[in-house]
């Protein structure tokens, strides 16, 4: 997994590459906790170059939502496509997060 952060004015943009399983998961939950600690709460993550995504993953996603919304933040999903798509769609993940 490849992860790449920008700045759009208050947002951080959070390009991820590749695939989100168990090895990865815990550097996403890091990087994504260390912003949020440091004041950065509108957060798109941008899933245009991911290409799989496993349990521990959108586990890790509902957890960085639950803190957002703690510090009156706001999270974005952006570009699922595919089979990403269809997760979020089958575990309904697309009604809890806002999707673009």
């Amino acid at each position: 997994m490849i992860v790449e952060i920008k700045s759009e004015g208050q947002w951080r943009i959070v390009e991820l590459a590749g695939d989100i399983k168990v090895e990865e998961a815990g550097v996403l939950r890091e990087k994504m906790l260390d912003l949020i600690d440091h004041g950065k709460d509108h957060i798109i993550i941008d899933f245009t170059r991911v290409d799989f995504i496993d349990s521990t993953g959108l586990g890790v996603l509902v957890g960085i939502h639950k803190r957002i919304k703690m510090v009156n933040g706001e999270l974005v999903i952006r570009g699922t496509k595919g089979s990403i798509r269809d997760i979020f769609e089958l575990t309904r993940l697309n009604q809890i997060f806002t999707m673009e």
